[in-house]
Order: C-alpha cells, then structure tokens, then sequence
C-alpha cells in the first residue's frame, strides 16, 4: 500500500518550491522579479527533473535569473528525515538512484555510503571497476614488467598516478590478480 504524499517546503527555498515524501518536486505559487526588473508570476506546477551521469534525478530551481541544480534524493532527505549526528551523505537504502521516496533514503556517513554501494554491487574497490581508476590492465603489465628498469617515479609521471601507487604495484598490494 502506497503512503499517503506529504509536501514540505525545501530546505532554503521556503515559498518557492516544494518536495514530497514520493520524490516529486514543484514550484509553488508566487510572483518574481527578473533581471530586467519586470514582475513574473509563476503558477503552481511540477518540476521536470532530469537524471545526472551518475544516476540521479536532479531538478533545476532558479533564483533572480540564476540556476541551481539539486539533487532530488537529498530535498527529500533534508525536508523529511531528521539528520542528528549531521552525516553529509544520502544513500538510496535499494541501491535504486531513481527511487526517491523517503522509505528509501538514509542520512550516512562517506565511509558507510561507499561500504553500503560495494555491499550492494554497485562500486568496486579494487581493479578497472573502482570509479576512480586511472590505469587499464594491460598498463598495469607493461608498469609490472618495467619494475627495477625505470624509477617508479618516472612510472608514476608518464601514467598520471601518485609514486606510492606503483610501489603498490610492484609490490603485489594491489592489482593482484594482474600478471605478466
């Protein structure tokens, strides 16, 4: 059964637009000034959203002839979940980035939020599959091939990775499963 839909001002923008307890977002009822100084009236209606290259719906939300883009799971969260130990993050507790009701989200940590997302498959630590990573595997062979021939400074220059990093590699501590 579905919850009943609940509208609560967002956070910063009281009066101009609202967030639901579902995830919808809409400009409220008001006249506006533009930047050429003529009054606007703007009625009451849902917000378009967009989706990010990362997933999420975004919505856009202007103020005196500037926009903003938002983040739709996080209106939600900070219009209707309470936040006492001021974690910076919102998760999406189905791992779903679309699914913005308020049943789904929770006020987390970095470091819980990115345990949550490798518990749920949706980041990778190690390998080609980490978010952040910079070097391919057939790079990680030619870097283990060149260990003890060129410095792993210069490694580290000519693939745009920290010095410590093909220590690692040369090492065995990460890209394990690469060999040559």
């Amino acid at each position: 059964m579905e919850s009943e839909e609940i509208w609560k001002d967002c956070a910063g923008w009281e009066g101009k637009y609202q967030v639901s307890t579902l995830g919808n977002v809409k400009s409220l009822d008001r006249y506006t000034r533009r930047v050429d100084g003529t009054i606007n009236h703007c009625r009451e209606k849902p917000r378009k959203t967009q989706i990010s290259n990362c997933g999420y719906v975004r919505v856009s939300f202007f103020d005196e002839g500037k926009n903003f883009m938002l983040s739709v799971h996080r209106l939600v969260a900070e219009a209707f979940i309470p936040n006492p130990e001021n974690k910076p993050e919102v998760n999406h507790i189905s791992g779903i980035k679309t699914d913005n009701s308020v049943q789904n989200l929770e006020w987390m940590s970095s470091r819980e939020n990115k345990k949550h997302g490798i518990e749920m498959g949706l980041i990778s630590h190690n390998g080609i599959n980490n978010n952040n990573c910079k070097l391919q595997e057939y790079r990680i062979r030619i870097i283990k091939k060149l260990k003890g021939i060129i410095t792993q400074k210069k490694l580290a220059t000519y693939f745009g990775v920290a010095e410590n990093h093909i220590g690692l590699i040369h090492r065995g501590k990460s890209w394990k499963h690469i060999t040559i």
